[in-house]
């Protein structure tokens, strides 16, 4: 136990680029790669099989779907047809009821196919491998150890950033956003904490 005590428990922080469960992100995060990279459209898609670490089938790789914002983020299948049915994973679809049922995205979800896989060793649990079957019969694969924001790949500043401004997409103008990004990166040089909460709160709003 003695070691321990010289290690800082924040060195293992994650940081989660998608708004839901961690054995989540590497597939969303591969799906993403594919579609962007070869152009894949949801029309075109005939199959989706995702490995995953044999734990995970249960925890989230089953739910096809889902009934409120927590099954929401816990369902793999949702995650993947709302990226492709909207080109990305805006934390406030998951807690919007009319996505839940949105027949293009369970379309997509239906395709999906979830397995356990063995992980190769020396790669973090939450490794996948993702191949998109086309409807001309084209297989697209890839497979990724891990994910961006996990400890065997931190997160970097701008990492980080970029999702504090997608998160708030949709809140926020994107001018006070930026004004409240700035206001807590340089939070240290202020004299209160008034230079953050100014910008929470409802547009138009007073703030405390």
């Amino acid at each position: 136990m003695e070691p321990l005590w010289n290690r800082w428990l924040i060195l293992d922080t994650m940081i989660r680029f998608f708004p839901g469960v961690a054995t989540n992100h590497a597939p969303l995060d591969v799906v993403g790669q594919l579609r962007r990279r070869h152009g894949i459209k949801a029309a075109d898609v005939a199959r989706i099989r995702i490995g995953l670490v044999d734990f995970a089938i249960g925890h989230g790789g089953s739910i096809t779907r889902p009934s409120d914002a927590i099954s929401a983020q816990f369902s793999l299948a949702f995650s993947v047809g709302l990226q492709f049915v909207t080109g990305r994973n805006a934390p406030a679809d998951y807690f919007e009821p009319s996505r839940w049922t949105d027949p293009e995205i369970l379309a997509i979800g239906d395709l999906v196919e979830s397995y356990p896989m063995p992980i190769p060793e020396g790669d973090p649990v939450f490794s996948t491998k993702v191949d998109i079957e086309l409807r001309d019969g084209t297989v697209l694969s890839a497979y990724q150890a891990g994910f961006p924001g996990h400890a065997s790949r931190p997160a970097t500043r701008q990492d980080i950033e970029r999702k504090f401004l997608t998160a708030v997409d949709g809140l926020l103008p994107a001018e006070r956003a930026a004004a409240l990004l700035t206001a807590v990166t340089t939070l240290e040089e202020q004299d209160t904490v008034r230079a953050v909460t100014k910008h929470y709160g409802v547009p138009g709003r007073p703030t405390a």
